[in-house]
C-alpha cells in the first residue's frame, strides 16, 4: 500500500493510502493480529450433524 507525508517539520507525518497515520496503521495492525490469534485458539462451534 503507497505511502505518503503531510505536513512541514516536527508536524510532518507518515500516511498511508487508506488515510490512516502510521501510528494509527500500527495500531488497527495489532488489533487485527490480535483478533485473528484469538479466533485461531477459539473457534466458532461446529454444528453438529444429524
Amino acid at each position: 500500500m503507497p505511502l505518503y507525508y503531510e505536513g512541514v517539520g516536527k508536524k510532518r507525518q507518515q500516511v498511508w493510502e487508506s488515510g490512516l497515520s502510521y501510528t494509527a496503521a500500527k495500531s488497527r495492525k495489532a488489533k487485527i493480529e490480535l483478533e485473528q490469534a484469538n479466533s485461531e485458539q477459539h473457534p466458532p462451534p461446529q454444528k453438529k450433524r444429524i
